[in-house]
């Protein structure tokens, strides 16, 4: 369950204020076409779209990990390298 100091946090984090972060959220909750949250005096509980939203989420930014990491060598190379030539080949 998420209350006003999620929001802020939330808030906080994004360097917005709360309004800015309630506004987001309705504006997302517009688009999609249903509630994300059941509001109560002192706390917020998402709904069933608010948690398979969540869910697409972490999915979304697990995969955006993995691309970042699709250039990047999975082990370090670590060591000495030898590089050998024959006296009478190098000009």
């Amino acid at each position: 369950m998420l209350g006003s100091k999620a929001l802020k946090a939330a808030a906080d984090y994004l360097h917005l204020t709360q309004a800015a972060i309630s506004n987001r959220i309705a504006s997302l909750e517009e688009e999609i076409g249903g509630r994300l949250f059941d509001r109560g005096p002192r706390e917020l509980k998402l709904t069933c779209i608010g948690t398979r939203l969540l869910d697409y989420g972490e999915r979304m930014l697990d995969l955006e990990q993995e691309i970042h990491q699709l250039g990047r060598p999975r082990h370090e190379l670590l060591g000495l390298v030898r590089i050998g030539a024959v006296d009478s080949v190098v000009c």
